[in-house]
């Protein structure tokens, strides 16, 4: 430390400070750069926790660049190369692994500042609503989003849990930088439909970007949107406590006392029969913030389907602008992704 401050003496007095220090940041970043290349091609079966000690330690490093340069920014670390997010969640042979490895890089950088607001302006910049502005977080939400099949739908805050945690650190995103994104997302599966209509799927890569970016943009107009879901008879919606089964994949009353009642996505976990003939039930709910909670009930509180909100007539003015919003993202996925789709020749 004594030694650096020294160095850092000389080089304040030196008369050609601005090309030596313009070459120090060049050559930090160089440095930077290739130990990001080493982290992601480690092998992880070495050590466990190694990978994660790599990424502190290069977190750390890029803090000491910060300091030097007097201003932080993801281009000095080198986080900012979108093809680089890019090839971390398209190479069939990264899958996960590269994209949680840069994630936990990104992670380490993000939370050295404790303001959020520096960690979002870090992240996206000025939040403006153009596709360039939104392009590194769109790809950095890509490589994290979780793609596979799920038998258990509508539960984002567990699938995609590594989404939550980006969220987290850099607080909630204007409304039209979230607008943005899942137009970008839309002419992404767009464009890579085209790729994969043109090869017959058999592009293992346009294949993965297009679960991608349809998982994001399910996880995007959620937070835009919330959850729309039909308005079924109540009576299709009763279960016998004889009918439910442990694993089931039910909805749960959570509230009493109006027409309309909130239903909360559950799965039984155990049936007691303790008290037989009457049975009843442990339920696990998954929370937004990916955390589960358990509860004991009976069947008359569980529910088969899911119950939509009220109709547009009670909604609130800015629902309303919300619902028109909705509309429009809906006419861009027909128009963009559904229509080409179903018009193509045989």
């Amino acid at each position: 430390q004594i030694w650096t401050s020294r160095c850092w003496k000389l080089l304040k007095a030196h008369k050609d400070r601005e090309r030596l220090l313009k070459e120090l940041q060049d050559y930090a970043k160089a440095v930077l750069e290739q130990d990001l290349c080493m982290i992601d091609r480690h092998d992880e079966k070495s050590k466990p926790g190694k990978i994660d000690c790599m990424c502190l330690v290069w977190s750390n490093r890029c803090s000491r660049l910060f300091g030097l340069c007097g201003d932080a920014s993801l281009v000095l670390a080198g986080l900012d190369n979108v093809q680089l997010w890019k090839s971390s969640y398209s190479s069939p042979l990264q899958e996960y692994r590269s994209g949680n490895r840069l994630f936990a890089c990104l992670r380490y950088v993000l939370q050295s500042f404790d303001d959020p607001t520096e960690r979002r302006k870090l992240l996206c910049g000025d939040m403006k609503s153009g596709d360039t502005a939104t392009e590194l977080t769109l790809h950095v939400l890509l490589s994290l989003v979780d793609a596979s099949p799920s038998l258990v739908p509508f539960i984002n805050s567990t699938r995609h849990h590594q989404c939550f945690k980006l969220f987290s650190l850099i607080g909630d995103a204007p409304r039209e930088y979230l607008v943005a994104m899942c137009r970008q997302a839309v002419n992404i599966i767009a464009n890579e439909m085209n790729v994969s209509i043109v090869s017959e799927l058999t592009d293992h890569r346009s294949a993965q970007v297009i679960n991608r970016s349809v998982a994001l943009l399910d996880l995007l107009t959620a937070k835009l949107f919330g959850r729309r879901q039909a308005i079924v008879d109540s009576r299709e919606a009763e279960i016998s406590q004889h009918d439910v089964k442990e694993g089931d994949i039910l909805f749960y009353v959570a509230n009493d006392g109006s027409e309309v009642q909130a239903r909360v996505q559950c799965r039984v976990a155990k049936i007691h029969r303790d008290d037989y003939p009457n049975l009843y039930f442990t339920i696990r709910i998954d929370g937004e913030d990916g955390k589960a909670t358990e509860r004991q009930t009976v069947a008359g509180r569980l529910k088969k389907r899911a119950i939509a909100t009220p109709p547009d007539s009670t909604l609130t003015t800015g629902a309303k602008e919300s619902v028109e919003e909705g509309a429009d993202m809906t006419a861009l996925i027909v128009n963009s992704i559904i229509k080409p789709y179903l018009s193509r020749e045989k």
